[in-house]
């Protein structure tokens, strides 16, 4: 068995852009998220029989939607106000019945269940232990930015939990055509 999710990969210009922010912030006590950690999740992780199955099923999610823009505006602590662990960016301008549609298809190709909660597509940019958030220079942390980027790619990725945190390996990435 392995541990398997569907997302969206973050192009290289929004990975420099992302690059820039970190540099800015190198003295916060912060874990930076980079490589195929920069991703936007579309299906969260499930475990899977074999890679071969998984990475075959991916090319069905290939013609449910044209490429789209998504836009990225603000900056904020995350997940919770009360309790932040992580800086994310929330995807805030994009084509939502694109996005929706490319979840609903990947989520029925694979057999998982849709989640409950809206999707709310989002980019984690960084990870802070709990105690580490005292230490910040700011406890509110609402930066505007300026970034955007074509989702034109699904991947499948391997998710493999190490003590020190998960590790990404890209199993499959095929090129959105609808």
């Amino acid at each position: 068995m392995i541990r398997v999710f569907v997302g969206i990969p973050i192009s290289e210009e929004l990975r420099e852009k992302i690059g820039k922010w970190a540099e800015s912030h190198k003295d916060w006590p912060l874990r930076f998220v980079s490589g195929t950690g920069l991703h936007i999740t579309l299906v969260p992780p499930w475990y899977a029989e074999n890679s071969d199955c998984a990475v075959g099923q991916l090319d069905d999610i290939a013609t449910a939607v044209k490429p789209f823009n998504i836009k990225f505006k603000k900056i904020t602590f995350g997940t919770s106000s009360k309790r932040p662990r992580l800086i994310w960016t929330m995807g805030e301008d994009y084509d939502k019945e694109g996005m929706l549609r490319l979840k609903a298809v990947a989520e029925a190709v694979f057999g998982q269940k849709p989640e409950v909660r809206p999707y709310s597509p989002h980019l984690t940019i960084a990870r802070f232990k709990e105690e580490d958030f005292g230490k910040m220079p700011t406890k509110e942390l609402d930066e505007n930015v300026d970034w955007e980027m074509e989702v034109n790619f699904v991947v499948l990725y391997e998710s493999k939990l190490h003590h020190s945190g998960a590790e990404y390996e890209i199993l499959k990435k095929i090129e959105l055509k609808g």
